[in-house]
């Protein structure tokens, strides 16, 4: 026989047993509707001037969602402190990529330029990585400031915008991303006022686009937002797969394990490439 498990009012839930014999009868007067709606393309975006700008998350709010988890949680929060510190730790060891090997592996030089192994060590600089660091760990993205001088010669300053008051702009048909709206009314939609508007750099090669944008006369006394984000969403934003685009496979096998800038050297090296050049290219792994 078996046993059946009714709720209070009667109805039964579940029978559970051996063995049992049962008879249903009728169907219900209605069938759920079963049916999924398109979701509307506006809910992603807002509005500010005449700037269409992607909401960050369903309500807008993911940065202060998240950030009220981190700080409620202990050990979370002291968790993203030590990985920040570990990670920033001596500071930064001022060097260029002078070439790169036949695997493609970057070829680091020493530089001994004293003001720029100054500004490597100096305050300004920890303070821009603590910060960095920080919105980068909580929240996937950090929003680098980075001050021109009033010629647009030189960076007379680099600083972290709190990611909590930053939105980017909806990507365009190439899929990328070139204004940054700074406002601390977010996740509201600021008024006329309550917000600024920033260029957004080339998250691939930031100071190739200062070139350009110096050579257009755009940049003097200006101030620039450089995006870090994970190397996922860097290509999820900036490329669309169309046929529009031109791919290059290489030939060679790839060891996978390769970082992002190492590929860049074998597209150099190798295939004799740009990687800067808005192209595709597609690397194989070793055959098993």
């Amino acid at each position: 026989m078996a046993d059946i498990l009714f709720n209070k009012s009667g109805v039964p839930l579940i029978d559970y047993g051996k063995s049992y014999q049962a008879t249903t009868t009728g169907t219900p007067a209605e069938k759920p509707k079963n049916t999924s709606q398109p979701k509307n393309p506006d809910e992603d975006k807002l509005t500010v001037g005449n700037i269409q700008v992607s909401a960050w998350g369903p309500a807008n709010d993911f940065p202060k969602k998240a950030d009220e988890i981190i700080n409620n949680v202990g050990v979370l929060n002291t968790g993203l402190k030590f990985t920040r510190n570990f990670t920033m730790g001596q500071g930064i060891f001022a060097c260029k990529v002078s070439d790169y090997d036949e695997q493609g592996n970057e070829i680091l030089e020493r530089v001994k330029d004293k003001s720029l192994i100054t500004l490597a060590n100096s305050r300004l600089i920890r303070r821009f990585m603590s910060k960095a660091l920080r919105d980068y760990l909580k929240f996937g993205c950090a929003f680098v400031q980075i001050l021109m001088n009033a010629d647009g010669s030189q960076i007379v300053g680099i600083n972290t915008i709190n990611a909590k008051y930053c939105r980017l702009n909806m990507a365009d048909q190439n899929g990328v991303i070139t204004q940054c709206v700074v406002s601390g009314k977010w996740p509201d939609t600021p008024g006329e006022g309550y917000y600024q508007v920033y260029d957004v750099l080339d998250e691939y090669d930031p100071f190739a686009d200062l070139q350009r944008r110096r050579y257009g006369n755009k940049i003097a006394g200006k101030s620039f937002i450089y995006v870090i984000r994970k190397l996922i969403m860097i290509l999820w934003n900036m490329f669309s797969l169309t046929d529009n685009l031109q791919y290059y496979l290489c030939t060679s096998s790839t060891d996978m394990r390769k970082g992002f800038d190492t590929l860049c050297g074998v597209v150099r090296s190798q295939m004799g490439r740009n990687p800067l050049s808005r192209e595709v290219f597609i690397f194989v792994n070793r055959a098993a």
